[in-house]
């Protein structure tokens, strides 16, 4: 089966746990993907769901849906609660660089650049936030919230119509 474009064969709040790990990037239809976990979710269930980064190469994610931002926004916009988000594993010390210090084999050094990686990733915890860009990939611990009974598309088609 397409879980991309045919429905799961479950009968809807089927089930208190969905996994998805690196799967949504492969799809055709994220969204439709989305629309049936969601689906197959009981009200408080969790999803547990992962996206590589695509800043490091990943050459068929679509980056206008997987940067972190947009992915955060279309998860909370299919009506999940984002619990918590776990990197896995460090991003190469060579594409962490700026490409302008790149060029210097000193700023390369699995040393140097490790370290200042690690230092960024702290600094931006410290200040609250998820260094989303020191990973190879995010994966989101969700639950699925009460909302209404209209799709997704259909709330912001209404929302973008025009007015008057």
């Amino acid at each position: 089966m397409d879980p991309s474009s045919e429905p799961l064969p479950f009968a809807d709040e089927s089930f208190d746990l969905v996994i998805c790990l690196e799967t949504m990037g492969n799809l055709m239809s994220p969204y439709y993907a989305q629309t049936e976990m969601r689906r197959v979710l009981k009200t408080g269930g969790r999803l547990i769901c992962s996206v590589p980064n695509p800043i490091w190469g990943h050459i068929m994610l679509c980056r206008a849906l997987f940067e972190y931002k947009f992915f955060r926004r279309f998860l909370e916009r299919c009506d999940f609660q984002i619990l918590r988000v776990e990197p896995w594993d460090s991003a190469p010390h060579a594409t962490f660089l700026p490409p302008f210090l790149r060029k210097f084999s000193l700023f390369r050094s699995r040393y140097l650049a490790g370290s200042l990686r690690s230092l960024v990733a702290l600094a931006w915890r410290a200040f609250g936030d998820f260094p989303f860009f020191c990973y190879w990939l995010w994966t989101f611990e969700l639950v699925k919230v009460e909302s209404s009974n209209e799709l997704l598309l259909t709330r912001q088609s209404l929302q973008a119509a025009p007015k008057g």
